[in-house]
């Protein structure tokens, strides 16, 4: 369920889309105001029992592009998680499109994707025509929910055997589901499945393989440490076609675009071991997300990390040391910068310890939240 601002969109509130001026409607243009597509789409959804945990929304074009997500729980099947994205305009770029299902992707960029889609102009009798609109697309994403049901309770049913899963594994890495890097990671999961709810059944090896997607993965403590910290920053991710010894002009052009992220650090080694390469480099020690927006300006926007909703560090890019274009300039004249590698770019104030249990939530303005747990690796 991914909401993405890739060509200059914002991430914004309910309030921000209700004070978008709604155009004039003309003979042939009835434009539906943000706010009421909201609302008829959050009507329907209980009942199909759904209830919304999440919701997310973006503005473009000077507010004239609306992107929304809302991802939904299940009354019914515990296991199962829904989405509807949603897209709107108020300068006849768009219709009014939703799209819906347990893969959904809705980017500023046009890229818009669900297992149920449904869409209507924005003319006459457009409002008459929207709860049927909704309603049938809900209705279509119903039947989904009753397939996966079933399919959930044939993987719990189903007992894999050792040299069965990892020739399972094996199989997603030749056919490219699974990136190889990722299979020691999978392997992980899937042997801690078999000392809880999921047991060694073809349900752990599916949420094994889904466990490697997303930012919800857990931050996982070390034995060697008795004092792990958050650092929350702001991530620069490099595109084509990469800085080598540039200029502040090169490196800004070399950005692609910027994401949150967690540089979690061993305290306690990085005081003992006098460098830095240990204390960071654990396994799980960097996660990054929960998506790249781009075409964005990050001189001045809000970096805030809450431990359990206690608000541990706050400040603002303005007050970095070096700005974004200094330090890709000066990595860039050590070492060549290739598409796709990141650079964090320093924490506010305010690190401490995170212990088992907690939950790290990092955000950025504008950027987004990622959000991790953290456990004791066992």
């Amino acid at each position: 369920m991914t909401l993405m601002t890739h060509k200059g969109g914002w991430e914004s509130t309910e309030a921000d889309l209700a004070s978008v001026p709604v155009p004039d409607s003309t003979p042939s243009y009835i434009p539906v105001p943000y706010g009421r597509l909201i609302e008829e789409v959050k009507l329907h959804i209980p009942r199909f029992g759904l209830t919304v945990e999440d919701e997310r929304y973006a503005l473009a074009r000077d507010g004239n592009q609306l992107f929304g997500v809302l991802t939904c729980k299940s009354s019914h099947v515990a296991d199962w998680g829904l989405a509807i994205g949603l897209r709107s305009s108020y300068d006849r770029s768009l219709a009014v499109e939703l799209v819906a299902g347990s893969r959904v992707f809705v980017c500023d960029n046009l890229a818009f994707h669900g297992e149920s889609q449904a869409s209507r102009k924005h003319t006459l009798n457009v409002f008459r025509d929207l709860p049927e609109l909704v309603y049938n697309m809900l209705s279509a994403v119903s039947s989904l929910q009753s397939k996966m049901a079933f399919e959930i309770e044939h993987m719990r049913e189903i007992e894999l055997s050792e040299p069965r899963a990892h020739d399972v594994m094996v199989h997603a890495v030749r056919a490219k589901a699974l990136p190889a890097s990722q299979l020691p990671k999978v392997i992980e999961y899937w042997e801690e499945m078999h000392s809880n709810e999921f047991g060694p059944t073809g349900w752990g090896l599916f949420n094994a393989f889904t466990a490697v997607i997303g930012q919800h993965d857990l931050i996982r403590l070390p034995p060697q440490s008795k004092q792990v910290e958050h650092e929350a920053e702001l991530a620069v991710v490099i595109g084509a076609p990469g800085a080598r010894r540039v200029d502040r002009a090169g490196a800004q052009a070399a950005v692609f675009g910027y994401t949150c992220a967690n540089d979690v650090t061993a305290r306690d080694l990085q005081h003992s071991d006098g460098q830095w390469t240990r204390a960071k480099g654990f396994d799980s020690f960097c996660p990054i997300g929960p998506w790249i927006t781009t075409g964005v300006d990050v001189g001045d926007v809000e970096v805030r990390c809450e431990v359990n909703e206690e608000v541990r560090q706050l400040g603002r890019t303005k007050d970095m040391v070096f700005d974004v274009p200094t330090l890709v300039s000066y990595v860039s004249h050590v070492m060549t910068l290739l598409p796709g590698d990141v650079i964090l770019t320093g924490t506010p104030a305010g690190v401490s310890p995170i212990v088992d249990g907690d939950t790290v939530t990092v955000s950025i303005g504008g950027l987004g939240t990622l959000i991790n747990r953290v456990a004791t690796l066992e």
